[in-house]
């Protein structure tokens, strides 16, 4: 879905990557890598042991939505760009990190007014814990969203240069 095969000129050679970039890319994947097995593993416990299911589906939300960044940082990173990604791939990006987003923003606000009206304490079953996974859904939907555009631009700017050294047959 996300890697799909791209109809461009092959043998087109990816970013130059400096070395100087390639510890921002392994602080990328070890938060985004963090961030999924976090989020899949408080789905799993909420959904299994504590029986909250709010909660449960707000920490998948979030796994899913850092997977998605942990496979496009990792893309990068690899500089697995013999054909370029098509920027329909970054708009697919840009709409899962726009749902995420709205979704965790709405949920939060909801998890926040319920538990206040209800006047719930801090536990791990309460109300509290889903607006607190409804944040991270939303933060991790902005990044997405962030990264989307990043990556697009770089990308565009990388056609025009590789346009412009490229000799005319």
């Amino acid at each position: 879905f996300f890697f799909p095969g791209v109809a461009s000129p092959r043998g087109v050679p990816c970013a130059v990557r400096l070395p100087a970039e390639m510890p921002s890319y392994a602080v990328k994947l070890f938060f985004s890598g963090l961030g999924t097995l976090v989020g899949f593993s408080m789905a799993l416990a909420m959904a299994v042991h504590w029986k909250v299911a709010a909660t449960g589906v707000m920490a998948a939300l979030s796994g899913v939505l850092t997977l998605l960044l942990f496979l496009e940082h990792r893309q990068r990173q690899r500089c697995d760009q013999n054909e370029w990604v098509p920027d329909n791939h970054y708009l697919r990006l840009t709409i899962c990190g726009s749902l995420g987003a709205v979704v965790g923003c709405i949920s939060f606000a909801y998890f926040i007014a319920s538990a206040a009206q209800e006047h719930e304490h801090l536990s791990i079953t309460s109300q509290w814990i889903s607006a607190v996974w409804s944040f991270l859904v939303f933060k991790w939907g902005v990044e997405c969203v962030y990264y989307a555009d990043k990556y697009r631009t770089s990308d565009r700017e990388e056609r025009i240069t590789f346009a412009l050294l490229t000799p005319a047959k």
